[in-house]
């Protein structure tokens, strides 16, 4: 079931209350939503103007998170030619993840920059805070959907499709304006085969 639409909040809301109504239904099993909400993520709010000051860019900034992070082979990366075998191996500078265990220790990353090559401390111009993010973002037609996934088991497609149809028809009609439920997935495709059949 594809819940889209542009009120994020509302599609949340309504695929929340589909699952239950749907994990209800004789023969559905598993019913969950795909998409996770809380991932937690650590968010870094640059003050640019310090950072300015320090003879620093957004640029100079995001490259050293990125190689502290994430190894030098995301913004320089560097290739060395064994003599000896001709083989070709990507050489990679990466700060030890054990090092970085806590937010202190990523505030203490040094950047540099083109115009200051001397180390200035990440929280000299940054903050670090906890937030969550999703961890899955789906779009269907450039809307943001929200999708309940669900299996059949012990009974047929048909019936247990019917079943969940009337449970979209009548959460349709409650839906916020422009929100759209509907049901994809083999079901979907059953119906479109009959149709195609029966029309010959």
């Amino acid at each position: 079931i594809q819940v889209s639409g542009r009120d994020k909040a509302a599609n949340k809301r309504i695929a929340a209350e589909l699952s239950k109504k749907v994990s209800a239904v004789s023969g559905v099993v598993d019913a969950f939503v795909y998409q996770a909400f809380d991932q937690p993520q650590i968010r870094l709010d640059i003050d640019r103007v310090r950072a300015q000051q320090a003879g620093l860019t957004q640029r100079d900034i995001a490259n050293n998170v990125l190689v502290n992070l994430s190894s030098s082979t995301q913004t320089n990366p560097n290739q060395w030619l064994n003599p000896q075998n001709g083989v070709s191996y990507t050489v990679a500078v990466q700060t030890p993840p054990r090092d970085l265990a806590t937010t202190d220790a990523l505030g203490n990353i040094t950047v540099t920059g083109a115009t200051q090559p001397n180390p200035q401390l990440l929280t000299s111009f940054a903050q670090l805070r906890r937030t969550e993010t999703t961890a899955v973002a789906s779009d269907y037609n450039i809307q943001r959907t929200v999708d309940v996934y669900a299996s059949v088991s012990q009974r047929d497609l048909g019936g247990v499709s019917g079943d969940i149809r009337k449970i979209i028809a009548a959460a349709q009609k409650e839906a916020p304006k422009g929100t759209t439920i509907t049901l994809r997935g083999q079901s979907e495709s059953m119906r479109t085969s009959f149709i195609g059949l029966g029309l010959g």
